[in-house]
């Protein structure tokens, strides 16, 4: 197979102490779901943020809140301060810290050669949020979103959501055999952003699991779409850095 070379805005570095399978992927270039979804749902944004390298906080509220509740229910991370969480919001992501399953595994890295696929020193990165193994040996995987339920709880179910066929895959390079797989849905309320110095979004206190059924072929699909976007984000970031680079 004829690789296609292309030239994405970042590159993957190698953190010592973390998975030495990944050592040999260390300066290739990377991509995640997130930033591929951002390309083809918010082109602008992305363009703007990746490529130009100008971050947006009206967009970036609603991830650093998520990135925050996800770093509370962690029960290995060392963070103590959580500016964008209220007293409120702890006491809801406390219960279900403690019904964690025993051996949990959280921010799981999961590194995906994409030269398979097609493109050339090429990386797809994702961190599952919590895995662990059930009691028949099946890794279940579950991805925490904070949203709006009423509205997007349906997209979560579609098969329009595709990351945790992507890590799916991923996990089953590493010799994993997938079990169940699942969104936690955590309920947001607030659409306001930023009044001032304060964070107006909250935990409603909603919580529902969303499932989601794995297949290879499923993965490979989502995989393959990613690698599409690769291509075409390539485009975008050689031409800027042709004229401005």
């Amino acid at each position: 197979m004829k690789l296609t070379k292309i030239e994405l805005p970042k590159k993957y570095e190698f953190r010592e102490g973390t998975n030495e399978l990944y050592k040999k992927y260390d300066g290739w270039y990377k991509i995640s779901y997130s930033q591929a979804n951002s390309f083809k749902d918010y082109f602008y944004t992305y363009l703007k943020e990746y490529i130009l390298g100008f971050k947006s906080p009206e967009q970036g509220i609603f991830a650093d809140f998520g990135g925050q509740v996800g770093s509370y229910l962690d029960i290995t991370d060392t963070t103590t301060d959580y500016p964008l969480l209220s007293k409120e919001d702890k006491a809801i992501l406390d219960a279900l810290k403690n019904a964690h399953e025993k051996g949990s595994q959280f921010e799981f890295e999961i590194i995906i050669d994409l030269e398979p696929f097609g493109i050339e020193k090429t990386v797809l990165q994702g961190f599952s949020d919590k895995q662990y193994l059930d009691e028949n040996g099946l890794l279940v995987v579950s991805d925490y979103k904070t949203l709006n339920l009423a509205t997007k709880k349906k997209y979560y179910l579609s098969e329009d959501y595709k990351q945790l066929y992507i890590y799916g895959y991923g996990l089953e390079e590493l010799g994993f055999e997938i079990g169940d797989i699942y969104v936690t849905g955590l309920g947001r309320k607030g659409n306001n952003t930023i009044e001032g110095d304060k964070n107006k979004l909250r935990l409603s206190g909603e919580i529902e699991i969303l499932p989601k059924t794995y297949t290879r072929k499923k993965g490979e699909e989502a995989i393959k779409e990613i690698v599409e976007a690769c291509k075409k984000i390539s485009e975008y970031n050689s031409a800027y850095k042709t004229y401005f680079g």
